[in-house]
């Protein structure tokens, strides 16, 4: 049986084969289409958007300083008509929208938020002291600017719709206003201009996280909203993996590696017993731990140094004929001689033997092979 067991207990959005974002049903899986033609499985793990009223920045749940803001102006990443216009006043001061939340010392948060340029555009910053938030966008070459505290990243979604997501690590614990707004630059203090009350930009999509990346946009409206987390698991039976001999093939992307220690890709027992198994997990962007048990005995716990896992990546998991060998992008990077073999290998799971520790990222293309592919075949195989 080749299907998964899959499982979300909420709704979830996805970048549909059409470049839109759209909500996709409880218990259904995301082939999300943010990297282009070929589609990915998207898994994340569990998030909430804290922002109220995402899509609404008139709401008065979001305080406006030195601007106003005209809603439903253009189509959305979503192509419904209902971005809004943030549009500065005439004072000499920062020209912005916020909320204010609690946050805790030593936690991370990743503001993010959908921006596109008016004809009267200006760079954008996005904010939050407490969280040790402030970061700086250029909205003429879609490029992270100043990055005075936490960091920058840009995604871009297409049809000139652009996502600004910054990060930081909490120095205490309280509450702060998450805020972004326009700048006139991108350096340090170019928050604060005086305005002329023309120049603009578009917004969509607010979302604010307690944690150390983004995830995919989470609509709210009125109270902050939970996405639950992807669970893909249960592939396969005895009859279709050899545990004498094999290759675990996987293709894709590890959403911020190391984040999340226990995300794990594994094969192992109908039972869920981890005395036979085989199993990578991406501990960092640079390091993939590899486990290989057999008879109750493992064999093998090493952690090897990759290429950047938070890129598309080919890994292939070699097992049989007497050695234990990870490729990755054409190139093998570990092996050890062992001639103990698993038994009773059943299942393909994207999370650890016990369908806990789920894996987050996107993955394009997973096999298992039921015999021990040669070098020349594995380098073929996982060559990028």
């Amino acid at each position: 049986d080749g299907d998964f067991t899959f499982a979300r207990t909420t709704i979830a959005t996805r970048v549909n084969s059409n470049g839109l974002i759209e909500e996709v049903g409880i218990n259904k899986p995301r082939l999300d289409y943010s990297d282009g033609a070929c589609p990915s499985l998207l898994l994340e793990p569990i998030s909430t958007n804290l922002y109220t009223y995402s899509d609404d920045l008139t709401d008065s749940d979001w305080s406006k300083d030195n601007s106003r803001v005209e809603p439903n102006q253009i189509a959305s990443p979503d192509g419904s008509v209902i971005s809004d216009e943030l549009i500065e006043d005439l004072a000499t001061t920062n020209h912005s929208v916020r909320q204010l939340k609690s946050i805790t010392n030593g936690n991370y948060y990743t503001t993010s938020v959908f921006v596109k340029e008016s004809s009267n555009k200006r760079d954008v910053y996005i904010r939050c002291g407490d969280a040790n938030i402030l970061v700086y966008f250029d909205t003429t070459n879609w490029e992270v600017g100043d990055e005075v505290q936490g960091s920058g990243k840009i995604e871009n979604y297409g049809n000139g719709w652009y996502r600004l997501i910054a990060t930081g690590l909490a120095s205490s614990t309280g509450s702060d206003n998450f805020r972004f707004g326009l700048s006139n630059g991108t350096t340090n203090a170019s928050q604060t201009y005086t305005g002329n009350n023309v120049n603009s930009m578009y917004f969509y999509g607010a979302q604010v996280e307690e944690q150390s990346y983004a995830t995919s946009y989470i609509k709210t409206e009125g109270t902050g909203i939970t996405r639950a987390a992807d669970s893909a698991t249960g592939s396969g039976d005895a009859t279709v993996i050899n545990s004498t001999e094999g290759v675990l093939y996987f293709e894709g992307i590890a959403t911020n590696p190391g984040a999340s220690a226990n995300s794990q890709i594994s094969i192992s027992s109908a039972t869920n017993s981890g005395n036979n198994r085989v199993m990578i997990t991406p501990s960092s962007d640079t390091q993939l731990t590899l486990r290989f048990n057999a008879g109750g005995t493992q064999l093998v716990t090493q952690a090897v140094t990759v290429s950047s896992l938070s890129v598309n990546s080919k890994i292939a998991v070699r097992w049989g004929n007497g050695n234990y060998s990870l490729y990755q992008n054409g190139s093998e990077v570990y092996t050890q001689a062992i001639a103990s073999t698993p038994t009773g290998l059943a299942k393909l799971n994207f999370s650890s033997v016990t369908e806990t520790n789920n894996f987050n990222g996107k993955v394009k293309d997973a096999r298992v092979y039921t015999t021990a592919l040669s070098d020349a075949e594995l380098t073929t195989l996982t060559t990028i």
